[in-house]
């Protein structure tokens, strides 16, 4: 929303003052609700960005570029989910997944096997 208010001549911008309470209810207070919730953030930033802004409008990673971007947040990932810091390994697979997927489709091309098998092994989608 914030893109096509932009797109249409609004105006946007952050401060330190603001502040957002979000409600979630109880029953999505797992990790397994956050993670899925972290996928699909990042899995619909860049179709959003390419559909108000247009393909040509921005350097659009190539499907091998993003797999540079992302192979480091998804192994320190996988590192982190035994641990103690499980919860933060969840965000960030969960995050570098989405960001693969959404290379994959704004480019028009179906998921390499490899990506279907770790989101349906990590269960993010």
């Amino acid at each position: 929303m914030l893109w096509t208010a932009v797109l249409l001549g609004g105006a946007a911008g952050m401060s330190p003052t603001l502040a957002l309470r979000h409600a979630v209810r109880v029953g999505r207070l797992d990790i397994g609700y956050l993670g899925r919730l972290s996928f699909g953030l990042r899995d619909s930033v860049l179709p959003c960005q390419v559909e108000v802004f247009g393909a040509g409008s921005r350097n659009l990673p190539g499907r091998a570029r993003a797999v540079r971007q992302e192979i480091g947040p998804l192994l320190r990932g996988i590192l982190k989910l035994r641990g103690a810091r499980h919860v933060h390994g969840v965000f960030e697979l969960a995050s570098a997944l989405g960001g693969l997927t959404a290379a994959w489709r704004v480019h028009e091309r179906p998921e390499p096997w490899w990506l279907r098998a770790l989101i349906a092994l990590f269960r993010v989608r």
